[in-house]
Order: C-alpha cells, then structure tokens, then sequence
C-alpha cells in the first residue's frame, strides 16, 4: 500500500539529472568553483537524486513475477502518475481559503450530485435502450429514471437558493480544473448545452455530425463527450485524401507460431474495434476524405447493437453495446473551399443528428480566461485595468474577428475600423482568426513569463507584443492583418507598438484616438495603470463582472422573489412603467389590440378582435397554474415582439383569418412539456415516434426563440374552410415556417381544453412542424380513450384525414 510509485520516481530522477547536467556538469562532479552553483546543485538537485537513487534501488523484478509483471506493473503505476500530475495542476488550496471553503464545498457537492445523477440517468438510459436486456430490467430503470429526475429538481432548488457570489466562486474553480483535464475543455453553459444534444443523441445510437468553424473545439468535445458518457477513450479516424477502407475497417496480417510457423491475424482497424469492443470511434475532419470514401462508411450507419457486420478480408463482428459513430468536420464553403461536399446519401443521414459547434460568447470567453489566471489558491494577480478593461476588450476583438471570419464583417465594426469603401463593401477575413486555443497560448506564455521573470513589463504591453507576433505573420494576407490591426486599434490595442512594427500602414492608428492625441503619455499612463497589479481573492476575482451578466441576473433573480401569485409587486411594476416613460417604450393600451375585419370564402364577414395584454395575463396564468418556468422579463420580450412585428401580424390576420394567438417562451424541454400537460390518461405514442427518440429527440423548428403563434380557434380541421383545405397534404409538402411545432400543439391543446371543456382535432390528424429521426410528427386527441396521439410519418406519406393547423409565428 505505502510503496513508492516508481514511474514516477523514475521521471523525477531523470529530470534531475538532466538539470544537472544543463548547469554544465555530469552527476559525478564535486564542485564548479562557484559557490552559489554549487548550492543550487547540492541543495536542489543532488541531495534529492541521491534520496530518489535510494528509493529506486527498494525495485525488485523478481517481486513482481519476471519482467513480464514488472512491465505491466509499472504501467499501472505510470497511469497513477499521469492521474496525479493533472489533479495537482488543478488543485485548488482550499486552506487558503478556509473561511469560504464550507460554503464553496457545499454547492461543490451539489453540483457534483447533479452531475453523478445526469451520468447515471444516461447510463440506465442506455440500459433501457438496449436489445438485450430484459423487460424487467428496462422497468426498473424506468422507476429509477423518475426518482432521479425528482432528486435532481431538489438540489437544483437548493442551487437557486445558493449566494450568487459562492457560486460564482464554485464556478471560476471548477473552470480551473477543467482546464487542467485532458482536452482543456471548459465546461460553460455553452459546452454544457452541447454536451447534452450530444448525449440525447448517443442514446438512440444513430452517427453524430458536428461540425463549425475552425477553432471551436469539435474533435476535443467529441472526445470529451465519448469518455464522459462511455467511460471509455474512443478510437480515431484523421481522416485525409489518402485515408483508404483498410485504415477504417483493418486488415490482415501475419505473426509468428510455435514451431517457426506463421499464422495469419485479423488485424482490427479504428471502426472495426470500436464495433467489437463497445467504443465510441471518431472520424476526425470527415470532410478531407474524398466523396467515394465516404460512402463506403454509409453502409453501418443504420447498424444497431447485435448486428453483425462482414469485414472485407478480416471475418466478421458483432456490434456491442456502447458503439458509436461521431464525426467532425469543417463545411466547404469559401474558407474550406478544399472540402468535400457531404454526398446527399450521407447528408440525410445527419439532417437531425448534427450539431453545429459555435465559438464561445464574450462573457464566456472572459470566464475562461479568468480561471486560467487563477492561481491554486484561488486568487489573481493583474490590475484592475486590466481585468476591466483590457481583457473584456479582448472578448469583444475576439468576437469581432471570428464574426469576420465566419460571415460578413459587422457593418458597424468594418465602419469603426474603417473597413468599409464609399460603396459599403466591407472586407471579411479570409483566414486570420482568433479562437480559444490563441488566448490559451497567450496566456500561458503570460504565466511562464510571470514565473521565470526575464522580463519586466505590464500586461498589456506584453499583450501587444503577442499581437505583434501574430501580425507580422506573412501566412496570413496583408488584407487580413490590416483589418485584424484596425480592429485591435480601434478598441485601444497596439498602443506600444508601431506600424512599422508591424510592416503595416500607418493609418492603421488613426482609429486609436488616443494613441493619436496623447502620444507618450498615453503610454506611459497605460504602462502605470496596467503594471498595478493587485492580489485579488477568489471572493474579490467572482465580483468581477465587466459585461454586467451576473448583476442582470441577480437583479432578475430579485424581481422574480418580489412576485406574489403570478403577480409583479406594486412599487416595481410603478418603476418600470416609469422608466419606459422616460426612454420612450410606453405602450398606449390601443397600440396592443388589434381589429381586424377578414372575409371568408364563403362571403362572410368577420371582426376579429386581439389584446394582448388579455392574452399575456392569460398565459401567465396558465403556465404558473401548469408549473411551467416562465423568464422573469417575459412580458417585456413578448411585448417588444408584438411592437416589432404588429404590422405584419395584421396583415397575417386579414389574409389568413387568425382568430387566436399563443405566447410561448423559449427553450421549454419537450419531455417536462409533455408530463405537465398531459389530461385525463395521458399520451400514447406509436412506435414511429418512439423510434426517433420520443420526446427526448423530437426536433421542434427554432426551440430557442420566444414567439407569438397566430392560431385559428378551431376544435377540428373538418369545422373549417381553411383548414379543411389542408387535408391530404403529403408530409414533404408542409410549410414548416408555417405549422404548429409539438410544444406549440401541446400548449394549444391544453389551453383550448381550459377555455373549452374540449379537446382539439377529436376527428382528424394535424400535421406538425417536428422532426423525429426523419419522420414528421403529427397528433390528434383520441375521445375513445381520451388520450393524446402522437405519431410520426416518412415525409412521401398522406391521408384525407391528415392535415396542418395554418399558423405564423413572429419571433
């Protein structure tokens, strides 16, 4: 149990030997003459090695059974080393801060808690999931998942009633020691929320597609998410034009047998293991291999656990539980021009398993780059301009470059730096662009030159000579560096460099007025301001919030306690009106009616009659009576949608005769949606449905937008001209951007039933703008055994007795 580690002994024997040696002399010397060599060797290097030569010579490999088990022994211990050294680059000194560690610990274990439980959900999941195992198994879980659900809903309200500023601090800490893990991968919401798309996915098996731009860390989260969700490293594929079958599948070779015979061997390649073994395997950059050796991947797409799967010259493997395919791949467009295409075979593939991987936002990219300034103990040291001011500037230059870089260049950024011709054309950037693993580099150049002290300078002096490096940079065009120096220009940089520097035109620093107007003195108060560093607590660095996020949610977060009964507090509701006064948002009571006169096709004449501020008091009521979350500011965002878009809602009313309208929130989770609104004897969903995921993978049209849905109110699609015309329409044929999504009807069938007593599309199907797997959803309500149906359908597939509810929905 006490025994030494002795790879790791081994490593720090050599690494002192080698220091021995790069002070000039070999381990055997005795002095060099100079004392205070000579102090450093013996205090530091000698004493210690000998100690080490000590503990070493205690191997024995006749312990261990031979050098076969002495080999496997000191794999094992080289494991434990490798483990060690990443826990104590992110270990955080928690005596340090004792008087903050209880706290901190508490919402730690919570977290902690949250995320065994979400692990544990996936993997009964996956149990529930597989072929092979039993129905009394699959119940089980079932049970399980319930409880599971309602333990994760405890402490999440235990998080929610948590001090911001500890968590803040959990936070910075944990970001600390993700960056310290394999793959330097920071777990933001952002990553979080595509953890979890990934995750959904992986349950139903089906090949997943990420792609985004270059720079967004698609193969790390792919790798990331395969051991986190498998417990296991995955297999690889790089892929590039000479990537053939046998680097994919394997092939056959030969080895020596007894007798000096030679016997023949299935040599298993990246996809063939992972089949074999349970694994996940990754096709990294799919899109460099040529389109001929893409399609032949095509063939395992559909391929499920228990398959067998025939290997050209190498036999034949069973499919284990636990494979999956994932893909990386960067798009041809004008920056990848060299990439291939997707095949339309493949592409259909990954129409509703694909994931596009965005940059990270400003404020997140600020968090990141404070954890990795944190110290073990949790503390920073920089000045307080710099971490408000030149840092913050750097996630919004970071923001503007990737906008170039992946679309046009912002008019109103290309028009500050001066980017834009007397046409209006701007210049987007071709190939220069600042990502994540720029900062990381920079900053950890910053560190090391913190800790080796070679050279005294500020922060943002050494920022504009990293900035330097990288303009200067003759890969990239001189179109490129311009635009990236006069973007950096105009939010202050490159104020202690110079054009010639960076063998750039002068008038890049026309847009720095201040470099322009103060000269050297602006240097030197930049110098003094950014050279003031400051040691901040983990406390003092989680107050830090240039970007005013963490305020806003507070503040919300105190307005949503100062609620009674769905109702906002007098004095707040005073305030907001007073201060939509003063900057002009107060909205007259006509200005949220609308009456509209519509004529029918048959001739008749109707005056339809919308108020909002009703309709707003309504849904508040239903959703708080259903249990569902609304945003606290959700009144002002469906008002300023109303006040965007009203013009064009009443030109929809007078075409089309809406005569009704939902308010729906972003982002509700279609599973939770389901359970909360369910009536009488709830949901029953056909196996075309379950098929694609359930619920869990339904993939509504833009889930992440509010929105206001014109609506007709009408029990069945038979009661109505205009609806009544849609019936028989072949799935592919309806207008997506013009139908009711899954939560959009699940919302519109339970209010319909509260105002009503009944029950939509008792008589008839209507179709919905919902994908599951490739299928399109569609659903009625069945009286017979007063249940909701819910259903999916190829797209080629019509009925007379299936048709679409007309909708418009202004986002």
């Amino acid at each position: 149990k006490n025994q030494p580690n002795f790879h790791g002994v081994a490593e720090e024997r050599r690494g002192l030997r080698r220091a021995i040696n790069e002070l000039g002399l070999d381990n055997k010397s005795r002095s060099t003459g100079l004392g205070s060599k000579d102090t450093i060797l013996q205090k530091h290097y000698r004493e210690p090695l000998a100690e080490l030569d000590q503990t070493a010579s205690a191997f024995k490999i006749s312990e261990h059974g031979g050098v076969r088990g002495a080999v496997d022994f000191l794999k094992q211990q080289k494991s434990v080393f490798e483990d060690q050294i990443l826990a104590d680059r992110a270990r955080i000194d928690y005596e340090a801060i004792e008087n903050e560690t209880p706290a901190i610990q508490k919402v730690q274990k919570a977290l902690e808690n949250i995320a065994d439980l979400k692990d544990f959900r996936m993997r009964r999941m996956f149990e529930i999931l597989n072929p092979q195992v039993s129905l009394a198994v699959r119940k089980r879980n079932e049970a399980v998942l319930k409880t599971v659900k309602e333990e994760i809903a405890q402490t999440e309200k235990f998080l929610n009633q948590a001090d911001p500023i500890v968590l803040r601090q959990t936070e910075l800490l944990e970001y600390k020691e993700n960056l310290a893990e394999g793959g330097h991968i920071c777990i933001t919401a952002s990553v979080e929320q595509d953890l979890e798309a990934i995750g959904d996915r992986m349950l139903t098996g089906k090949p997943i597609f990420l792609h985004g731009p270059t720079g967004t860390g698609k193969t790390s989260l792919a790798r990331y998410a395969a051991i986190h969700f498998t417990g296991h490293n995955p297999e690889m594929v790089f892929c590039n034009p000479q990537t053939k079958e046998s680097n994919v599948w394997g092939k056959t070779g030969i080895k020596p047998a007894k007798d000096g015979a030679i016997e023949t061997v299935e040599i298993y390649g990246p996809l063939a293991k992972a089949m074999a073994e349970g694994k996940t395997v990754i096709f990294d950059e799919f899109t460099a291999l040529p389109k001929e050796q893409m399609v032949f991947i095509k063939g395992v797409f559909n391929a499920k656990v228990g398959d067998k799967i025939n290997i050209v010259g190498n036999g034949t493997v069973e499919i284990q539980p636990g494979f999956q395919m994932i893909f990386t791949a960067n798009l041809k467009s004008e920056k990848n021009p060299e990439r291939q295409d997707l095949p339309p075979e493949i592409a259909r593939e990954f129409e509703q398993n694909n994931i596009k991987v965005d940059y990270n936002s400003p404020e997140e990219a600020f968090d990141i780059m404070i954890a990795r300034l944190l110290n073990n103990d949790g503390s920073l040291d920089m000045s307080f301009y710099d971490l408000n001011t030149t840092l913050p500037k750097l996630c919004q230059v970071m923001a503007e470059i990737q906008e170039s870089y992946t679309n046009e260049t912002d008019k109103d950024v290309a028009r500050s730096a001066g980017a834009m011709d007397a046409s209006g054309k701007v210049h987007s950037l071709k190939k220069f662009v600042m990502t994540q693993g720029s900062v990381e580099a920079i900053l950890s150049a910053w560190l090391v030159e913190k800790q080796i002290g070679r050279v005294e300078r500020s922060f943002s002096e050494f920022l504009d000579d990293r900035f330097k490096t990288a303009l200067t940079f003759e890969e990239y065009s001189k179109e490129d560096r311009i635009l990236v120096a006069k973007i950096l220009a105009s939010k202050g940089f490159l104020l202690t460099t110079t054009a010639k520097d960076l063998g750039l035109p002068e008038d890049i620093f026309t847009l720095n007025t201040v470099k322009a107007m103060r000269g050297e003195e602006a240097i030197e108060e930049l110098q003094e301001k950014s050279g003031n560093i400051k040691h901040l607590t983990l406390k003092e660095a989680a107050l830090l919030d240039p970007f005013n996020k963490r305020a806003k949610a507070i503040n919300d977060r105190g307005e949503a306690l100062l609620m009674e009964n769905g109702e906002p507090d007098q004095f707040l509701g005073d305030i907001d009106k007073r201060l939509s006064r003063i900057f002009g948002r107060e909205k007259k009571d006509k200005d949220l009616e609308l009456t509209v006169d519509y004529s029918h096709p048959d001739g008749r004449n109707e005056t339809i009659h919308l108020d909002l501020e009703q309709k707003l008091q309504d849904f508040t009521t239903f959703y708080h009576t259903n249990q569902i979350d609304l945003p606290p500011n959700f009144e002002d965002i469906i008002h300023d949608l109303w006040e965007r878009n009203q013009a064009e809602i009443q030109t929809a009313i007078e075409q089309n005769g809406f005569d009704d309208l939902l308010l729906i929130p972003a982002n509700l989770s279609l599973p939770d949606l389901a359970d909360k609104l369910k009536m009488e004897n709830g949901i029953y969903e056909y196996s075309n449905f379950t098929d694609g995921g359930s619920f869990t993978q339904a993939q509504d049209q833009h889930p992440d937008q509010p929105r206001i849905v014109l609506v007709h109110h009408t029990q069945n699609l038979a009661d109505r001209p205009e609806l009544a015309s849609t019936l028989n329409t072949l799935g592919q044929d309806v207008k997506l951007d013009q139908a009711l999504t899954l939560t959009d009807y699940l919302i519109f069938q339970k209010k319909y039933f509260e105002e009503t007593n009944q029950h939509l599309d008792v008589n008839g199907w209507t179709w919905l703008a919902t994908k599951s797997g490739a299928r399109l959803v569609y659903a009625r309500w069945n009286p017979d055994v007063g249940r909701l149906i819910v259903s999916a359908h190829a797209l080629s597939v019509s009925d007379p007795s299936l048709g679409v509810r007309p909708s418009r929905s202004f986002f």
